[in-house]
């Protein structure tokens, strides 16, 4: 819908998250003025400033929403991973003992067992697995 030398765009709340939508708000800030109205649906008012056209601005505006749909999708599908890993960083590796149930308590699917079993012996430290292979003392 076309406002003044403006333009509306109403978005369906299930389709597209609020945090993308401000996100893209945000990406336009510099080169229009944004007022945002929530209610049943999300109706975001875009003006051009300094004379850009506005067909550019639309359509620009339509791309970016979706990339930030679509990375916020792919963050909320990646949240557990993510906070797992933050979790471990800032736990550090030195106090491992009685540390497991702290890192993996977010997960809800059992699988803070399955990380224990190393066959590989991927977990084993470099200085350990040169000890046993030339029977030396590591310093």
């Amino acid at each position: 819908m076309k406002k003044n030398n403006g333009f509306v765009i109403e978005l369906d709340k299930e389709c597209y998250p609020k945090e993308a939508v401000i996100a893209t708000c945000c990406q336009f800030l510099a080169n229009s003025y944004i007022f945002l109205e929530e209610k049943d649906d999300i109706r975001v008012t875009l003006t051009p400033k300094n004379g850009i056209a506005i067909k550019n601005l639309k359509e620009k505006f339509k791309e970016e929403l979706l990339n930030n749909t679509l990375r916020y999708n792919i963050s909320q599908r990646n949240k557990d991973i993510r906070d797992y890993i933050v979790r471990a960083a800032l736990f550090g590796v030195q106090s491992r003992a009685g540390a497991d149930d702290l890192l993996f308590s977010g997960f809800q699917d059992g699988s803070a067992s399955d990380w224990k079993d190393d066959p590989l012996g991927i977990a084993i430290p470099w200085e350990e697995k040169q000890v046993k292979k030339k029977g030396r003392v590591a310093k």
